[in-house]
């Protein structure tokens, strides 16, 4: 307690490990301990790491993989000890930078490799395949297949954790209980200690008594500031927040985006695209033409909305979906968006007189969806279908190209021009959505969302429902 004007103050501090554990600065393998953390890696997961090598050797710091050519999610060494490397998906080891032994910080996932804050990869294509590996994600070493440990380090781990979803799952802090030396996942409430051999070694005791960890400020025992902790939920809307909220604004929040087409699409009978946003129509409206995406936050009794106006919707096509990210004020795209009115330079293909083709700019890695036209993958021969059935293939192989085969529409050029131009001008255009190799962002001013104290409900006044939505917040 201080003393200030005849007034008692006291601190609460947070209380971050149980009763019994120290944290510690970090724990150290000698190269025959590791630590199972009982998580198993896939597409939405993401790691963070900060961690410190105490060798120059090939090795694994964290992390699992089906095999060296397989789906892998891991962080390590190699080239003969003299590099560092990450990986997340099918593209194999990316590199960090030269080896080194001094502290440093990698976070894989979906969204990146990053490297000491600095991103030096984003994962594409196969990397964004729906998998998952069958082996758990472990702490200074990695699992291959199944259950191989492999390649234990030797290194000095001062922190990590694993997210799904961007919902975090794992919250790991070095620490000793009765001088064993092992993790404390204070996510979950649980200790995780040796599943190796020996011991791990540990740094110095680390305090917590710091004006950043206050929780409660005391005045003559009532209680005159609280912190709250953050908290944070995902799923597909409406979610309630799991424990009761400050009633702060929303810390951060993402919306990932969703994409529904009612039916088979042929150029007589075409079927839309109906994604996440619904369009504003009223042309006396500010924001016509725009895509509203309300969002209300309740407690049963009260309720508010905050709409978020953007100029295209949320799309989703398998993995590869659109969302918004409130902290960052970014739209991050997995998917780009063709409209075919007629103008482009089509040219008939050399092997098959009633399929065209023309240049386009996109970067496109997997099988379109099209309100006129069948998706095809890039692998197939878009002139061997003959079945009357009109579809649409994108090829980055050469040139970035589109190819339609129109079975149904006529066999000239001037048929398919006549044919996209009149679509558009009808307002039911060609349109194409595609997954990118290269996701692209683009800064927007997206709006704050305020809570309500207690609990919550989030939901989502489109017509399309999100895919997901995240959530975080202040506590209890």
């Amino acid at each position: 307690m201080i003393l200030k004007n005849n007034n008692e103050i006291g601190f609460i501090y947070k209380k971050v490990l149980p009763k019994g554990y120290k944290r510690v600065e970090y724990i150290e393998s000698t190269g025959t301990q590791y630590i199972n953390t009982q998580y198993k890696a896939n597409t939405n997961s993401k790691m963070w790491l900060d961690y410190q090598p105490t060798e120059a050797q090939s090795s694994m710091f964290a992390g699992a993989r089906v095999s060296s050519s397989g789906y892998s999610f891991t962080i390590n060494s190699g080239s003969n000890s003299t590099r560092m490397y990450a990986s997340f998906g099918k593209s194999g080891n990316q590199t960090l930078s030269s080896m080194v032994t001094n502290r440093v910080q990698t976070q894989i996932g979906s969204d990146g490799i990053y490297y000491n804050n600095t991103k030096i990869y984003t994962p594409s294509g196969a990397d964004l395949d729906d998998w998952e590996i069958s082996g758990k994600v472990l702490l200074f070493a990695c699992t291959q297949g199944a259950s191989t440990v492999y390649l234990p380090s030797t290194v000095k781990i001062y922190g990590c954790k694993i997210w799904e979803n961007d919902v975090l799952v794992r919250d790991f802090i070095p620490c000793q209980n009765n001088n064993v030396y092992g993790m404390f996942d204070v996510k979950n409430n649980q200790f995780y200690g040796n599943d190796g051999s020996g011991d791990f070694l540990g740094g110095n005791e680390v305090t917590d008594n710091s004006y950043n960890n206050i929780d409660k400020i005391l005045c003559n025992n009532n209680v005159i500031f609280e912190q709250g902790f953050t908290r944070e939920t995902s799923g597909v809307p409406p979610i309630t927040t799991p424990t009761l909220s400050t009633g702060k604004n929303l810390r951060n929040y993402k919306i990932y985006g969703n994409s529904v087409q009612d039916g088979t699409p042929t150029t007589s009978n075409p079927v839309q695209i109906e994604s996440v946003g619904n369009l504003i129509t009223d042309i006396n409206d500010v924001n016509y033409g725009k895509y509203k995406i309300p969002v209300t936050v309740s407690d049963g009794t009260n309720s508010n909305t905050t709409n978020i106006y953007l100029n295209e919707p949320l799309c989703k096509i398998g993995n590869y979906v659109n969302y918004i990210d409130f902290k960052n004020q970014k739209i991050i795209r997995d998917l780009g968006t063709l409209i075919l009115k007629g103008n482009e330079d089509w040219t008939v293909s050399k092997n098959y007189s009633n399929v065209y083709q023309c240049k386009v700019n996109f970067n496109s890695v997997s099988i379109p969806i099209c309100t006129h036209f069948v998706g095809l993958d890039a692998s197939r021969t878009i002139g061997n279908v003959s079945d009357n059935t009109d579809t649409i293939k994108l090829e980055t192989t050469s040139n970035n190209r589109i190819f339609v085969n129109m079975n149904s529409i006529g066999t000239t050029k001037t048929d398919l021009t006549n044919f996209l131009s009149q679509q558009y001008q009808n307002n039911t255009p060609v349109t194409v959505i595609y997954p990118l190799s290269t996701p692209t962002e683009e800064i927007i001013n997206l709006p704050i969302i305020p809570s309500i104290k207690g609990t919550t409900i989030y939901s989502v006044g489109t017509e399309v429902q999100p895919s997901n939505m995240y959530i975080k917040y202040k506590g209890r």
